[in-house]
């Protein structure tokens, strides 16, 4: 499968019935972290994608951020998949002192996405890409 069509597409988490979630962190005042879960067609495949974002200025386009895209496929069952993706979110957080931020659990439901607060904030992010 064209690792492309379920995650990491030009730097941006991909919206799609793939999805499985989204989970965010403050690191500091000036570094996040964002990831997501997708399911592959591989029968028990998934693929981990995240990022961490270190914040250069205020602005929306045209920042100086510097980002560092990275992806991990693994096989698991899709809830050991989920729970460990929450984990890495919540070790991170706490390493850090911060609170965890769990953005969204999707479950490939990308309709319920769409019509939640989340999923218009979500859409605003230059870092995530809505396709239907």
């Amino acid at each position: 499968m064209d690792e492309s069509a379920i995650g990491l597409i030009e730097d941006v988490i991909e919206i799609n019935d793939k999805l499985l979630g989204i989970w965010g962190v403050w690191l500091t005042d000036d570094q996040d972290w964002l990831a997501a879960l997708h399911e592959t067609e591989n029968p028990g495949e998934f693929m981990f994608t995240y990022r961490f974002r270190y914040y250069a200025d205020e602005k929306a386009f045209g920042s100086k951020d510097k980002k560092s895209w990275d992806r991990y496929r693994f096989h698991a069952t899709r809830e050991e998949a989920v729970s460990g993706a929450r984990e890495v979110a919540r070790e991170l957080a706490a390493a850090a002192g911060k609170n965890f931020d769990q953005v969204l659990v999707v479950n490939g439901n990308v309709k319920r996405f769409l019509n939640s607060r989340r999923g218009d904030e979500a859409a605003r992010r230059r870092d995530i890409r809505v396709r239907e």
